[in-house]
């Protein structure tokens, strides 16, 4: 679902036209509610091919990498995947290097240091090879109502009652209340067996508990 329909949805439930300007900070605070429930608040990418030439071996990590989960060297003639590349630490990073750079025509070990990854050894002459990050980017919420992501097309129906529950304090003692606090819990449950990455979230709040 994208999130004006989600919205709409909302406002459907809650009935209330006088709390609809409440909707869009109530469903990015429930957003946010979820995300604390992970472990990593990340999900999982392939990123953009990293072409490896002779002239460097130091390039710049993708800006919305968070966490590296692999690396691995792609040869773009054959369009296979030739190498894993290894973390070693200094100065045996080094080292290793040196040792195996005969070995190899290819990229076998990388060092991170801050935003950038550092490839030994140097890559072949004609600049074949790329290096391929599998890792995890931070979930963007909305910034259009024509906008989807993770959580609005896979787990609908846990943004909308975790939205409705924001509204407790403004019709306290609706029956619904509760009723939706359920709803939320069994959403939420389903969300948390069926990520893996996923850490039940200490965070609580009334009926979002």
């Amino acid at each position: 679902m994208t999130y004006g329909e989600l919205k709409e949805l909302i406002k459907k439930y809650l009935h209330r036209s006088d709390l609809n300007n409440y909707i869009p900070t109530w469903l990015k605070f429930t957003h946010r509610l979820i995300q604390c429930g992970k472990l990593f608040c990340y999900q999982q990418k392939t990123f953009d091919p990293i072409d490896l030439t002779t002239s460097q071996d130091t390039y710049t990590l993708p800006s919305d990498l968070k966490r590296i989960e692999a690396i691995v060297v792609k040869d773009k003639t054959t369009n296979q995947y030739v190498a894993t590349l290894d973390y070693k630490p200094s100065p045996q990073f080094y080292h290793e290097a040196e040792r195996i750079k005969n070995q190899y025509d290819y990229p076998v070990i990388y060092k991170k240091w801050s935003n950038s990854i550092t490839v030994k050894p140097d890559v072949g002459s004609d600049d074949r090879y790329q290096m391929i990050i599998e890792g995890y980017y931070e979930l963007p919420f909305y910034s259009n109502d024509d906008d989807t992501d993770y959580l609005s097309e896979n787990y609908p129906m846990l943004l909308v009652f975790g939205t409705l529950l924001h509204a407790e304090s403004f019709i306290i003692n609706d029956k619904r209340i509760n009723l939706w606090a359920e709803m939320f819990k069994q959403h939420y449950q389903t969300y948390l067996n069926e990520e893996t990455v996923i850490a039940v979230s200490d965070v609580k709040s009334s009926h979002l508990e």
